[in-house]
């Protein structure tokens, strides 16, 4: 390992490996879990940067799963996002369940209610019951009320994101992006389930188009303590993509204003370490053309962030994930590419220890 040392932290960036390399597209990693078996899940996509139109094809992510705390990985299966008889997972349940779900925007109904179809695996991902209607809950007359015909689908103005978490007070908790009936984009707002997934309910704006004015998406959400909450949040307009972090110490209901973190990137990951910090990856460090994946740290539960560690400095989209593999050792998945957004490239994992 190459050893950087520093005043608050000592950090240890291991040599990055291959998981898989492919010349079409093995890119965008977006999920990583520890499952109750003690294996790893890691789920990155192998389609196209775009919302199909062939209801047919659908949109295929492989699910890689690793028996070996990330040292070896095997195929369990490539979802193709057809709806039914597959899901991606979105979360671990506390009791070792796997919450999944056919897509991340919301359908509408003929009443006009959004809803997702999800699934339930109760074999560690390798099978799933469902789908099931899963009714998405806002106040009355708060949707904008605009539908998108896109085809083979009516869909809502709600896109849900990242991970369903599981706080400390057995509620779950996840991020959702829906536009209001005033809005000019998108907003980041938090949702909670007290079924364990068979509903959501809108809680609160973490972010919206008033707060920068920015377009806030692609947020990371972690649990610092019990009731304390912390959000952090790519932007876009123009140019690079400023993130921006709020907290909540009421377990969401109300948020801090969002103010900067000091750096660019996109698709945030939030990991909270046993020995207490707050481990933030994060790529694409100065927008177009998209290079480069950091790690940073804080050791003040997110109020400040310190040690922005370079991992790779390359062409990569920039989407990461995250998890900590044993006590203070972090294994970070991201993505290479070839020249500019070339179907050539590869997922990485590499090891990141930590030591306060």
């Amino acid at each position: 390992m190459s050893q950087t040392e520093r005043t608050e932290l000592r950090i240890e960036v291991g040599t990055p490996r291959e998981v898989s390399r492919a010349a079409g597209n093995h890119w965008f990693p977006t999920m990583l879990y520890r499952l109750h078996d003690d294996s790893l899940l890691l789920g990155y996509s192998v389609c196209d940067d775009a919302m199909t139109c062939n209801v047919a094809a659908g949109m295929a992510h492989a699910l890689l799963k690793s028996p070996d705390n990330g040292l070896n990985w095997f195929l369990l299966n490539v979802w193709q996002g057809k709806f039914y008889n597959e899901a991606l997972p979105i979360g671990v349940l506390p009791d070792g369940r796997i919450l999944g779900t056919a897509h991340s925007t919301a359908l509408q109904n003929e009443q006009g209610a959004p809803y997702l179809l999800d699934y339930v695996s109760r074999d560690h991902a390798r099978s799933w019951d469902g789908p099931r209607v899963t009714p998405i809950h806002f106040p009355d007359g708060l949707l904008k009320p605009d539908v998108n015909l896109h085809p083979g689908r009516t869909l809502a103005p709600v896109s849900f994101e990242g991970n369903a978490l599981a706080l400390a007070d057995n509620r779950l908790v996840r991020i959702a992006d829906p536009m209001f009936k005033d809005d000019s984009f998108s907003r980041v707002c938090l949702m909670e389930s007290l079924d364990e997934g068979k509903s959501w309910t809108y809680v609160a704006t973490i972010a919206d188009q008033y707060d920068a004015p920015r377009h806030f998406n692609e947020s990371a959400l972690v649990e610092v303590e019990a009731g304390h909450l912390l959000c952090v949040m790519r932007t876009d307009l123009d140019g690079p993509n400023p993130m921006y972090q709020a907290h909540s110490t009421d377990g969401g209901r109300t948020w801090s204003a969002p103010k900067l973190c000091g750096f660019n990137g996109v698709r945030p990951a939030l990991v909270r370490m046993q020995n207490g910090v707050i481990a933030c990856s994060y790529g694409r460090l100065s927008g177009f053309p998209s290079q480069g994946v950091q790690v940073m740290f804080s050791l003040d539960d997110g109020e400040n962030w310190i040690q922005p560690t370079p991992i790779y400095h390359a062409a990569s989209t920039g989407y990461t994930c995250m998890i900590e593999r044993r006590p203070g050792e972090l294994l970070l998945c991201y993505d290479v590419l070839g020249s500019g957004w070339a179907r050539d490239n590869a997922i990485m994992a590499v090891r990141v220890a930590v030591t306060r």
